[in-house]
């Protein structure tokens, strides 16, 4: 779900750490979800700010052009 929001187009952006929690309505299942997505590379962490990597970006665009 946190990649999810990362990648949305109509909402996708820089998130800061808070407002990844207060989507998610959990600090402890965004930090969860936040360490997990960066050990895999799937975002990039700069201080409170995270954001998907490229790799990221580019498969969601792919899946969404091949269910499009």
């Amino acid at each position: 779900m946190v990649l999810h929001l990362l990648l949305d187009a109509e909402i996708a952006g820089v998130w800061s750490e808070r407002d990844v929690a207060q989507a998610l309505g959990s600090e402890a299942h965004a930090a969860h979800a936040l360490v997990s997505l960066h050990a895999s590379g799937l975002i990039h962490r700069l201080e409170e700010l995270v954001f998907p990597t490229r790799p990221a970006v580019r498969f969601w665009q792919l899946e969404e052009g091949a269910g499009g």
